[in-house]
């Protein structure tokens, strides 16, 4: 084991730390732990070094800035390819740019009497080749549809219902038929309106 004189940096990503272990890692230590904040993609969102119990905002990296929608946090970064990703993370952010988090917004739905966490099936759907950006929401016939705005490889594609064909076989490696998308539409861009977001709300009139 190193000595603690000889440790220059700790950081801590990947997941979240305790901020009761965090302090004591920096009393042990005698220096902080840099948490980082951010998924594979987002790409890195923040840092913080939390050294006591009062509670200690995220640093937004440079380049980076959040706002939030509906208490979400929402991420302007020009590592992701949207013009604002709405984040899974309520948040609180502050006049200086620094942001509190304060927990996972809930986005759970029940299709044909099956739980779905849109969250999740959209980061899936996120990780297909064929997918630039996407927005997953229930519709009024409780089913789900699907907002996909296509990579350069998705482009190129011959015919969306062969792309719909991959998309479905994709999620369906991981969700029950039942609750994949009934229907999708894609889109060079996303429907986002004048200030850069998505209004979920609004999105259904795609599906008339």
């Amino acid at each position: 084991m190193p000595k603690r004189a000889q440790i220059e940096r700790i950081f801590s990503s990947g997941g979240p730390l305790a901020d009761s272990d965090a302090i004591t890692l920096a009393e042990q230590l005698h220096q902080g732990v840099v948490q980082v904040y951010g998924s594979t993609e987002t790409g890195g969102i923040g840092y913080r070094s939390v050294l006591s119990t009062t509670a200690t905002p995220w640093q937004p990296f440079a380049g980076i800035s959040l706002s939030t929608d509906e208490g979400r946090l929402a991420l302007q970064s020009p590592l992701i390819d949207e013009p604002i990703r709405l984040l899974d993370d309520k948040g609180q952010v502050l006049s200086d740019g620094r942001f509190l988090l304060l927990g996972r917004a809930d986005r759970t739905v029940k299709v044909a009497e099956k739980r779905v966490d849109l969250v999740g099936m959209e980061a899936r759907l996120r990780q297909h080749p064929l997918v630039r950006a996407c927005a997953l929401l229930q519709l009024s016939s409780g089913r789900l549809g699907a907002l996909v705005a296509l990579s350069n490889a998705g482009e190129s594609q011959a015919s969306s219902r062969e792309i719909t064909v991959q998309l479905k076989a994709w999620l369906g490696q991981e969700f029950e038929a039942v609750c994949v998308p009934r229907k999708w539409r894609y889109f060079e861009q996303l429907p986002y309106n004048s200030q850069g977001k998505l209004i979920y709300s609004q999105l259904e009139q795609y599906f008339v």
